[in-house]
C-alpha cells in the first residue's frame, strides 16, 4: 500500500497497491523532490480511462518499472477530474512539446513543478528507456533542464496573453461557425471530420440556435443527419441507455466504451433541443432511455450523479456491452431471431475486429479481447426503431434481463459539481420539453445534494466520495451548477433555485473575475503548488467555464434585470473576439451567448394564482424558444429581480407579460398569442 490508499478518489485508490511510491498531488511530494534534488514524475489520468489501465497492468504494477521510478524520480498521481486545474497546465505542455496530448498523460517535472518532458502512453520496454534517459539528463544536464523548463513555462504564459487584448464583437463568428461546420460535415454518417468522432453536442446547439436566426436549412440538415447517426450507431447503448464517450470509426459504430456523466447531460440537452424542432419520435426516445439509464445506473440514493462507467469488465474492454451470435441464439427463438436480425446488423464472425496492435498492447497489461463480438447498430435501418414498437421493446428487455447477470464495469461512483450541473440542466430541460415529472424530481434530487452536502464555509466543493468532499470548487464547477440551477427554476419555478444560482454567481465572480484583465480565472489560485492561473475560452468535451458563463450571464441579467451581468457576458465576447474570428468552431458554447446578446430576447414573465394549474410544462411553450426567459411573478424574488416587481393576475386571470430588457408589452391572457410571438421572433 502506497499513499494513494488514504485518497477518496477511485482513480487514486486504482493505484494504491502499485509497487510504485506514489504521492498524491501536495507540498508533501515536492518538498522531497527539493530535498532530495529528484525530478517529479508525475501522471495523470482517470478512473475510466482505458489505456490508463493499460499502463497500469503493463508498467506500473510491475516491479522493475516500480524501481526505476523509486529510486530516481518522485512519483506522483493525479486524478484529472478531481484536479482539472493541475490536468490544464501540464496537458498543454505536454501539447507545446509534442504537438499532442491525451491520457494517460506522463510528464517529468523540476522539483519546482515546471514540466521539461512529457508524453502520454508507452509500451513498458519503451518506458523504461524514457526513465533511463530522463534521469541520467537529470543528473548530468540539470541546469540546460531548468532552463529549458523555465522558458516553457514563460511560453505558455504567453499563450494565456493571447485574449489579453479586447475587440469588438459582431455577429460574423456565428456565419463562420456555420461555414467551419459544414466544410467538416460528414453527410454520409453525420458527424465532422473523420476518425475518431466525438459527440459535437455543443455544436449542434449552436447550429441549431443558427439555423434558426437565419433561416439556414444547411445547417439545421447537418444536425439532423448527426444526431441520427449517433443515434442509429453502436456510439449509443440501445439496451441500457446512454452514449459511449467516442466512436473509433467514422461511421459511429465501434466506441470507446466507456460512458462519461457530461456527455450524456449534453447530448440530452441537444437531442431534447431539435425534439422541439422536428418532433422526432426518435429523439424522444433517445432522451428518455438516455435518463432512465442516468437515473437508474447513475444517481446515488442520496441524489448525486456519478462520474462515469468504465469500458472494461472482466479485463476486457466492451465485454460487457457486446454480444456473440451464439449468445443470441440461446436468448431467443427462431422467430424472435429473425425479427432481432432485422433490427441490428448481427454476424457469426462479428461486427467489428481489433487492431492487432491493440491486442498486443493491452495483452502485455493481462488485458483480454472479445472474439467473433458484435456491437448492436441499427445503421440499416431506414427509421430508428423505438421503445414504443412493441416487438423491439420485448427484445430489449430480454437482452437486458441477460445483461443484469454479466459483471458491469467499474462505475466511477465520485460526485462532481461541475458534471451534475449539467445533468442537472439537461433533466430540468427534458422535463420543460417532455413533461415528464420523474425527470424534475430527479434534478431537484441532485440540485439539493450538491448545495446541502457539497458546500463548506460559504464555497462549492468539487468533489464528494463516501460522505467527503475534496477540493474546493473551480470555475467551471460553478458555472455547471448555475447553468442547472437556472435550467431547474425555469423548470419548475421554485424560487430556492434562482436564489441559488445567484447566490452561486456572486461568489463566482468574487472568486475568480479578473478586475484588471476581465474574464474568468479557471482556479482561485490559493493553490501555490499550481504553477499558472490560467484563463481558458476554448471548449472541449465540456464547456469552457468562461464560455459558459457568459452564456449564463446573459439569463440572469435578462432574469433578474441587473444588466452589468450582461456587461460582463460582453467584456468575455471582446476578449475572445478575434479568436472567435479565426477559430470559430473552438467556440460552440460561446457562440449560444453571441447569438443571444446580437439579437431580439424575450423575458416572459407569467402572474398566475393557479400555479399547478397554469404552469405547466410543455403547455407553457411548446416550441424551440432559445432567446427566451420564462418566470413566475413571485413577489418573494423581488428583492434580487426588481423587474418581476408589480406584474399581478387582472381579475384571476393568468397574464403573461412579454418584456425585452424590462420594458414590457401590455400584459394578455391569450397564451396562444406569446407561443405565436415568440415563434415568429426573428434574430436576424
Amino acid at each position: 500500500m502506497n499513499r494513494l490508499s488514504k485518497e477518496i478518489s477511485p482513480y487514486l485508490l486504482q493505484h494504491a497497491h502499485n509497487p510504485v511510491d506514489w504521492y498524491p498531488w501536495g507540498e508533501e511530494a515536492f518538498a522531497r523532490a527539493r530535498q532530495e534534488n529528484k525530478p517529479i514524475f508525475l501522471s495523470i489520468g482517470y478512473a475510466t480511462c482505458h489505456w490508463c489501465h493499460v499502463m497500469e497492468g503493463d508498467s506500473f504494477e510491475k516491479a522493475d518499472v516500480a524501481a526505476i521510478l523509486n529510486e530516481y524520480f518522485v512519483p506522483v498521481k493525479v486524478d484529472r477530474e478531481e484536479r482539472p486545474d493541475v490536468d490544464a497546465i501540464y496537458m498543454r505542455a505536454v501539447q507545446a512539446m509534442n504537438q499532442r496530448g491525451g491520457w494517460p498523460l506522463s510528464a517529468a517535472l523540476t522539483p519546482d513543478g515546471k514540466p521539461f518532458w512529457g508524453g502520454t502512453f508507452f509500451p513498458r520496454e519503451q518506458f523504461k528507456q524514457v526513465l533511463g534517459r530522463l534521469a541520467e539528463v537529470w543528473k548530468s544536464k540539470q541546469q540546460d533542464i531548468e532552463d529549458s523548463a523555465f522558458e516553457l513555462m514563460e511560453h505558455l504564459k504567453m499563450l494565456e496573453d493571447e485574449v489579453s487584448q479586447e475587440k469588438d464583437f459582431d455577429t460574423r463568428p456565428l456565419k463562420g461557425f456555420v461555414e467551419r461546420e459544414l466544410k467538416a460535415y460528414d453527410p454520409e454518417w453525420g458527424g465532422f471530420g473523420s476518425a475518431p468522432k466525438f459527440p459535437p453536442a455543443m455544436a449542434l446547439m449552436a447550429l441549431m440556435r443558427i439555423a434558426r436566426r437565419d433561416k439556414e436549412d444547411r445547417a439545421l440538415a447537418a444536425v439532423i443527419g448527426t444526431l441520427d447517426g449517433m443515434a442509429r450507431g453502436g456510439i449509443r447503448d440501445h439496451v441500457g441507455g446512454g452514449f459511449h464517450r467516442y466512436s473509433v470509426d467514422a461511421t459511429w459504430l465501434v466506441p470507446h466504451f466507456e460512458k462519461m456523466l457530461y456527455d450524456n447531460a449534453l447530448l440530452t440537452l441537444a437531442y431534447a433541443e431539435a425534439w422541439q424542432v422536428t418532433r422526432s419520435d426518435e429523439y424522444h426516445d433517445v432522451v428518455a432511455t438516455t435518463l432512465h439509464y442516468i437515473m437508474h445506473d447513475m444517481q446515488s440514493p442520496d441524489g448525486g450523479y456519478y462520474s462515469a462507467e468504465d469500458a472494461d469488465s472482466e479485463k476486457t474492454e466492451g465485454k460487457f456491452y457486446v454480444w456473440t451470435l451464439d449468445e443470441l441464439t440461446k436468448i431467443f427463438r427462431p422467430e424472435e431471431m429473425e425479427q432481432f436480425c432485422e433490427y441490428f446488423d448481427v454476424k457469426e464472425e462479428g461486427n467489428f475486429q481489433i487492431d492487432q496492435r491493440v491486442e498486443e498492447l493491452e495483452a502485455a497489461a493481462g488485458l483480454k479481447a472479445v472474439q467473433k463480438a458484435n456491437i448492436l447498430h441499427h445503421q440499416k435501418m431506414p427509421r430508428l426503431p423505438t421503445m414504443a414498437d412493441p416487438i423491439y421493446r420485448q427484445l430489449i428487455e430480454k437482452l437486458q434481463k441477460v445483461r443484469e447477470k454479466r459483471v458491469r464495469p467499474l462505475r466511477d461512483d465520485k460526485v462532481l459539481a461541475a458534471w451534475n450541473g449539467l445533468m442537472i440542466g439537461a433533466m430540468a430541460k427534458s422535463y420543460k420539453v417532455f413533461g415528464e415529472y420523474a425527470w424534475l424530481q430527479s434534478a431537484k434530487r441532485a440540485a439539493d445534494f450538491v448545495l446541502t452536502r457539497m458546500r463548506k464555509d460559504g464555497r462549492l466543493q468539487r468533489s464528494h466520495r463516501d460522505g467527503q468532499t475534496r477540493f474546493n470548487a473551480y470555475l467551471e464547477d460553478y458555472a455547471c451548477m448555475i447553468f442547472g440551477l437556472i435550467e431547474l427554476y425555469e423548470a419548475s419555478f421554485d424560487p430556492q433555485w434562482l436564489r441559488a444560482a445567484i447566490e452561486l454567481q456572486n461568489k463566482q465572480d468574487e472568486l475568480f473575475w479578473d478586475e484588471s484583465g476581465g474574464g474568468y480565472f479557471d482556479h482561485d489560485g490559493e493553490d501555490g503548488t499550481v504553477l499558472l492561473r490560467s484563463k481558458d475560452f476554448l471548449d472541449n468535451a465540456t464547456p469552457a467555464g468562461n464560455n459558459l458563463s457568459a452564456w449564463n450571464l446573459v439569463r440572469l441579467s435578462a432574469m433578474s434585470g441587473q444588466l452589468e451581468r450582461e456587461a460582463r457576458a460582453e467584456q468575455i465576447l471582446r476578449k475572445t473576439a478575434e479568436l472567435m474570428e479565426r477559430f470559430p468552431g473552438s467556440f460552440p458554447m460561446l457562440m449560444l451567448a453571441l447569438d443571444w446578446i446580437s439579437g431580439q430576447h424575450w423575458e416572459v414573465v407569467i402572474a398566475t394564482e393557479h400555479p399547478d394549474k397554469d404552469l405547466v410544462w410543455p403547455d407553457l411553450c411548446p416550441d424551440f424558444s432559445p432567446h427566451a426567459v420564462f418566470m413566475r411573478a413571485d413577489e418573494s424574488l423581488d428583492d434580487i429581480c426588481p423587474n418581476l416587481s408589480g406584474k399581478g393576475t387582472r381579475r384571476g386571470k393568468t397574464l403573461y407579460y412579454l418584456c425585452e430588457k424590462g420594458s414590457c408589452q401590455q400584459p394578455t391572457d391569450d397564451a396562444e398569442l406569446v407561443h405565436r410571438m415568440l415563434r415568429d421572433s426573428s434574430n436576424s
